[in-house]
């Protein structure tokens, strides 16, 4: 009630000094409203410098000055919206809108040489940033939240906004690109000293694809993690409390600060990296390293005489070599890219495996046994890769298992009618036929596809 009888008496005062004589006519134009608009930019003017000389004044060594007069001013916004602003709204529907650009501009002048000479992720940087935006988001929430149905943007429009968004994106991708150049100086001189002979005549790689792994894992990934989280750390420790949610930027674009993915894209591309890493890896173990055993000896002449048994042992060794130089943290998407690998190469002896490969539908059962060994050898009895994901990739291959073991009859009428009743396509089928040893299934095949006798 204070706050009110004085600001009464104040204008009361005001009317009863225009009506004197002495009173220059030009003031008797300014209104009520104008009037309490002077009274608030008076007060906040004052206020504002009396926190940055005590800003000025203060010892403080773990945060920026301009980072501890966010803090302040917010503090000062807090006190002025909830015990001054709601009476001086009755007389000026917009005293929060004043009151608040006006600490927004002040605050904005004092910023915005540290905001131009920003160029790297510095402490001051991580410190100042956050900060300023918070105090920034605060002050469009406090705008906002007076407009009662007004078109907040006319209002936005009129502030000068810090572009902390910008400009942290800016300082953060210099970051990024400098510790790039790192890394790729950091491989360019493993390549250098690597003298590209095997190891072993067991590890048959290169040392330098050791340091690359541990690079790719232990830097870019590990690195781009603790940057974002200190940079969430400090983002977040300036939030309130009530997890305000308003507009980050000037334009149409909205969005929340309590959101993480600062680096996605980063972390996307680096992924994709990985991946082509890894999808190398087993390809060159399955169809070069064994691709004597596995691609091109496997169930010749026959399933029952060469079993996937003889090839658990070499794939074994490499499997071994492999978990040896990758680091933990990958481990899993590598050996599941060797377990898809390891089923492209059976899928290859199995649909196209050459003149010398024939199945019978009796092999069927052979050939599911030999999946099994290979599944349960890649789960490893649960210290391998989860179950459900191994069952997931065994699937496809299953089922061409499965089309080994149907009689010929079968393919060949679910071939013609493509009904797909047997879940194949055509190519499939086809390729199963052309690998059934039986004269009805070759038959089928030269009829259908015009196939010339062989002249033998």
């Amino acid at each position: 009630m204070v706050m009110e009888d004085i600001v009464t008496v104040a204008m009361i005062v005001r009317r009863l000094l225009l009506e004197e004589s002495d009173i220059p006519v030009q003031s008797s134009t300014v209104s009520d409203r104008d009037q309490i608009e002077l009274y608030i930019s008076s007060s906040v003017k004052n206020s504002f410098a009396r926190i940055l000389q005590a800003v000025d004044k203060s010892d403080t060594m773990d945060e920026h000055p301009l980072a501890l007069l966010a803090e302040e001013v917010k503090k000062l916004l807090k006190k002025d919206s909830t015990m001054f602003m709601p009476i001086l709204c009755r007389r000026h529907p917009h005293a929060t809108i004043v009151s608040a650009s006006l600490l927004h501009k002040f605050y904005g002048n004092k910023l915005k040489p540290f905001v131009d000479s920003a160029e790297h992720l510095t402490e001051d940087v991580v410190s100042v940033f956050p900060a300023a935006d918070n105090l920034e988001q605060y002050i469009l929430y406090l705008i906002k939240s007076a407009c009662e149905g007004e078109n907040v943007e006319i209002h936005f429009r009129k502030l000068n906004p810090y572009q902390i968004e910008s400009v942290s994106g800016t300082v953060v991708m210099r970051w990024i690109n400098s510790q790039l150049g790192r890394i790729v100086g950091w491989v360019e001189r493993t390549l250098q000293q690597e003298q590209w002979d095997p190891i072993s005549p067991q590890q048959r790689h290169g040392s330098s694809i050791v340091e690359v792994y541990r690079i790719v894992e232990e830097y870019a990934i590990n690195q781009l993690n603790k940057l974002e989280d200190s940079i969430w750390e400090h983002w977040t420790r300036k939030m309130p409390i009530e997890k305000i949610y308003i507009r980050k930027s000037m334009d149409d674009k909205s969005k929340s600060s309590t959101q993480k993915g600062t680096f996605d894209g980063s972390r996307k591309d680096i992924n994709a990296a990985i991946d082509r890493i890894r999808e190398f890896t087993g390809t060159k173990i399955i169809f070069w390293d064994l691709r004597e055993p596995f691609i091109e000896n496997l169930y010749k002449p026959s399933v029952s005489q060469s079993r996937l048994e003889a090839v658990i042992e070499p794939l074994d060794v490499e499997l071994n070599q492999l978990c040896d130089i990758i680091v933990e943290p990958l481990r899993d998407r590598v050996v599941t890219s060797l377990l898809q690998a390891s089923l492209e190469g059976l899928l290859r002896v199995l649909l196209d495996g050459g003149p010398s490969r024939v199945f019978y539908p009796t092999d069927a059962k052979l050939l599911e046994e030999d999946l099994e060994i290979l599944k349960e050898f890649f789960i490893s009895g649960g210290d391998g890769l989860p179950r459900g994901v191994v069952e997931n990739q065994v699937a496809r291959v299953r089922l061409v298992v499965k089309l080994h073991g149907l009689e010929t009859r079968e393919l060949v009428e679910d071939l013609r009618s493509s009904s797909g009743k047997l879940g194949a396509d055509n190519q499939t089928l086809l390729r199963i036929l052309c690998h059934r040893a039986d004269s009805e299934a070759s038959q089928f095949v030269k009829k259908q596809y015009k196939i010339p006798k062989s002249s033998a």
